[in-house]
């Protein structure tokens, strides 16, 4: 869904679409807005690109974007289009912002260890 520059594994494809939050934490960095993402309460979800099952891509999101976006663990989401500005719900808005993230530091960061 998209290509990521990570500055330790390089050019990455392939990883899943993340809430801003787990795209910090995952990077090292820490979140804009002080949500400390809990490696052990993300919410897996897959996007209907298409709405038949054809383009479903995995999309992973902290514990406060599922909770602020009424979304849970293992729900496919066909409304895609509907994606807020940032991590604060808004009127009519399916989704928090999200974006490709590198995969490795995803689970590495989901697995509590360092990145690199």
């Amino acid at each position: 869904m998209g290509a990521v520059h990570c500055d330790i594994h390089g050019r990455q494809i392939g990883g899943p679409l993340c809430c801003e939050h787990l795209r910090d934490a995952s990077s090292g960095g820490a979140t804009s807005d002080g949500v400390a993402p809990d490696p052990e309460a993300v919410t897996r979800l897959t996007l209907d690109f298409t709405g038949d099952g054809s383009i479903m891509w995995e999309t992973v999101l902290c514990h406060v974007c599922a909770i602020r976006f009424g979304r849970v663990d293992g729900e496919v989401v066909s409304d895609v289009e509907s994606v807020a500005d940032n991590s604060n719900p808004t009127e009519g808005k399916a989704l928090p912002w999200i974006a490709p993230s590198c995969g490795p530091c995803v689970v590495r960061w989901k697995r509590g260890l360092r990145r690199g």
